[in-house]
C-alpha cells in the first residue's frame, strides 16, 4: 500500500460522481429486479463514501483553517468584503498576477453606479483583498461583497463578486 495525493480536481470529480450515483439510486424503484439493482447501487455508494471519508475530513479541516484565517485578516484590517477565493492558503503569500497594477470593478458587475479602479498596494493576496475591499466600498454595492475571482487583463485584474 502506498500513500497518494488526491488532487482537488480529482477529488471534485469523485465527489460529483458519488452525487450522481446517489441521484441514480434514488430513481430506482419498482419490482424485484430493481430491488436487486438498488441493493448493488447501495453497496457501491457505501464503498465510495467509505473510500472518501478521510478526504472529506481533510478537506473540512483545510477549509475550516483557511476560513478562520480569512476571517482573522478581515477583522484585523477592518474589511467589509468577504474573501471567497478558497484555494488561497495564506493571504500573506504572493499572488501570481505579477504584472497586475490595478483592480477594476466594472459597472455591470455590481449594483453601484460607476466603474471603479483601484491600485494594488503590493504583491500579496492581502494586497488584492485590500484593493478589492476598497473597490467594493467605493461602488456602494454592499450586497455583492464576496470576493470570488480576479480575471487578468493586461496590468489590470477584473474583480468578480457574489452575494
Amino acid at each position: 500500500m502506498v500513500n497518494v495525493t488526491l488532487f482537488s480536481e480529482d477529488f471534485a470529480k469523485l465527489h460529483n460522481t458519488l452525487c450522481q450515483l446517489r441521484t441514480f439510486r434514488q430513481s430506482l424503484t419498482g419490482d424485484s429486479l430493481f430491488t436487486l439493482q438498488v441493493t448493488k447501487v447501495d453497496e457501491i455508494v457505501k464503498s465510495f463514501e467509505d473510500s472518501l471519508k478521510s478526504a472529506y475530513e481533510q478537506e473540512d479541516k483545510i477549509q475550516t483553517r483557511r476560513g478562520n484565517h480569512y476571517s482573522e485578516v478581515q477583522e484585523k484590517y477592518n474589511l467589509e468584503a468577504i474573501w471567497s477565493v478558497e484555494h488561497v492558503e495564506s493571504l500573506f503569500e504572493m499572488h501570481p498576477f505579477t504584472s497586475a497594477k490595478t483592480v477594476s470593478y466594472p459597472l455591470g458587475t455590481h449594483w453601484g453606479g460607476k466603474d471603479i479602479q483601484v491600485e494594488i498596494p503590493g504583491n500579496t493576496w492581502l494586497s488584492l483583498y485590500l484593493a478589492a475591499d476598497e473597490a467594493i466600498c467605493k461602488s456602494g454595492d454592499m450586497h455583492h461583497i464576496f470576493i470570488e475571482v480576479f480575471e487578468p487583463e493586461g496590468e489590470n485584474l477584473i474583480l468578480r463578486t457574489g452575494s
